[in-house]
């Protein structure tokens, strides 16, 4: 996806953090504690079933200066729906995240990293899809925190855009990398922000 946003230009060594697929309470809370604890920022791309189910979790996503994207409603798989349904499910999300976040050009990014260029097509004008160049891998059962955490310090270069999750399937690995990632690139000089379209 060359028109997708996968790094930041940064004037300062910056790191962008984001977690997809939340709020999910007992996840999201311990995330918001670390960054708070490290006065980092990040990006949250929430899905809008989970952001209706939790809205003081994303009052507080905002109220603490993350920024918010669109990971659509229901986590659908771009490649294996239809452009109708896919475009019904975004705008579903948007309705929802509307009410905590005003971006002026809508942060979007597909579930899986997928989407279809016909989707992009429809988007590309009202949405940035945003990727990510280093993943943690905390979604892989196989994994551990100490490997989540390798996979984030070691592969992280000044503006990268960092793929974690903030899910019940990823909690066991990234609530316990994330203070020595935050802790560990710290002290390598960087500091941590929010996605904003507007720089």
């Amino acid at each position: 996806m060359p028109y997708a946003l996968w790094r930041m230009k940064t004037k300062s060594p910056t790191l962008f953090l984001t977690f997809d697929d939340g709020p999910t309470p007992g996840v999201t809370e311990p995330i918001l504690e670390a960054l708070r604890d490290f006065n980092a920022k990040a990006t949250f791309f929430c899905l809008g079933k989970q952001a209706m189910s939790h809205p003081s979790l994303m009052r507080t996503i905002r109220d603490e200066g993350h920024a918010i994207g669109n990971h659509t409603h229901s986590h659908l798989n771009g490649w294996e729906v239809s452009r109708k349904e896919y475009l019904d499910d975004i705008l579903q999300a948007e309705e929802v995240l509307a009410g905590f976040s005003k971006l002026t050009r809508r942060l979007f990014r597909p579930p899986f990293g997928r989407s279809d260029p016909l989707h992009w097509l429809a988007l590309r004008r009202t949405h940035q899809f945003c990727m990510w160049d280093v993943t943690g891998q905390d979604f892989l059962e196989g994994l551990d925190a100490f490997q989540v955490e390798a996979n984030v310090v070691d592969n992280s270069t000044n503006g990268s855009i960092i793929l974690l999750h903030d899910s019940e399937l990823a909690a066991p690995r990234v609530l316990n990398a994330l203070p020595e990632i935050l802790a560990k690139l710290g002290r390598k000089g960087f500091a941590f922000d929010a996605i904003d379209l507007r720089q």
